[in-house]
Parts: structure tokens; C-alpha cells; sequence
């Protein structure tokens, strides 16, 4: 490759699959900034322009955004509520297949034990599980040598830190 080039995975799931997922994605990302990356007019520029038409129009008829005076006025938190609503249909279906109760991470102390990374659209999750139920929080590398260990974090929007291990004779559970 040409030196100082680089290559970023934007989504785990190809660009045709983003214009109607309900889901945060990197198409939102740039609809919503104030200086959107320029997409070349060929090739998978061409592509992307495509995609964010779609994305747009989609947005428009769930009722995320509306055209105003030749403009298109996005929902304030909009890239927020579609991660929410990601995160959320998530939860139902891994409830639905493990039979224990998702409950949504509320902020504050979380705990549990790490079962499995799951990556979203909207990014990769932790599926931190208790006795009856479970939550999905934003995954971090650090997690990556707790699998199946109890873990303990303090949320707090969406940073997390995590006091792992068992700790000054803290019982985790």
C-alpha cells in the first residue's frame, strides 16, 4: 500500500444493510456533521452518496428527521436513540435466547459476570450477566481476560470503568 495510507472498518455490516438499519451508523454520523467526509463521485463514493440518499429518506419517514426550508433538521439525540434502540432489540432477542430477563444499563454501579462481546452496528457491547437477568454495556479491550469472571464498573453515560477481579476482599457477584 501507499505509505500514510490507512484503512478503518466503519461497520460490521455492508453499506447497503445501514440504509434502514435501526441502528447508530456511520452514515448518521456524517449526515449529522457539521463537515461531512467528501465521498469521491465514482466508485464506492458513488456508492456512499447512494446510501446516505437512502439513509436520509429513511430517517425522514420514521420520523427522525423532516425537511425544512431546503433543509434536513435531524432529531437532536438521534444517533443516541438509534444505539438505544439497537442495544434494546438486542437485549429481547439474547433474552429470548439464554431465558433470563434484559434489564437496560441504567447508569451507576454495574456488576455481573462478563459472558460474551457482542458486536452491533452501534459498536461493540459486553453481555455482563446476574442470576436472572443481563445488560449490555459498551465493551472495552480491558474486559478481553475477564471472560466468565465477575466484573464490577461504574457507569456513567457512556464511559464505563471497571474495578476488576476481586478486589481489597470485595466479593463481586
Amino acid at each position: 500500500g501507499r505509505a500514510g495510507s490507512r484503512v478503518e472498518l466503519l461497520s460490521p455490516v455492508p453499506l447497503e444493510d445501514l440504509t434502514q438499519r435501526r441502528a447508530r451508523t456511520w452514515l448518521d454520523q456524517e449526515l449529522v456533521a457539521e463537515n461531512p467526509t467528501p465521498a469521491p463521485d465514482g466508485g464506492f463514493g458513488q456508492d456512499v452518496q447512494k446510501a446516505l440518499r437512502q439513509r436520509r429518506a429513511w430517517l425522514i419517514a420514521e420520523g427522525l428527521a423532516r425537511e425544512e426550508a431546503g433543509r434536513t433538521l435531524y432529531r437532536r439525540d438521534l444517533r443516541t436513540h438509534l444505539q438505544a434502540q439497537e442495544i434494546a432489540e438486542t437485549g429481547a432477542a439474547y433474552a429470548t435466547a439464554v431465558g433470563k430477563r434484559y434489564v437496560p444499563a441504567a447508569g451507576g454501579t454495574i456488576e455481573g459476570v462478563y459472558r460474551e462481546p457482542v458486536q452491533l452496528v452501534s459498536g461493540k457491547f459486553a453481555v455482563i450477566e446476574k442470576a436472572r437477568d443481563f445488560t449490555l454495556v459498551p465493551w472495552r479491550p480491558v474486559l478481553d481476560r475477564e471472560l466468565g469472571k465477575s466484573v464490577r464498573g461504574m457507569m456513567r453515560g457512556d464511559a464505563i470503568s471497571w474495578t476488576l477481579g476481586r478486589s481489597r476482599g470485595q466479593s463481586i457477584t
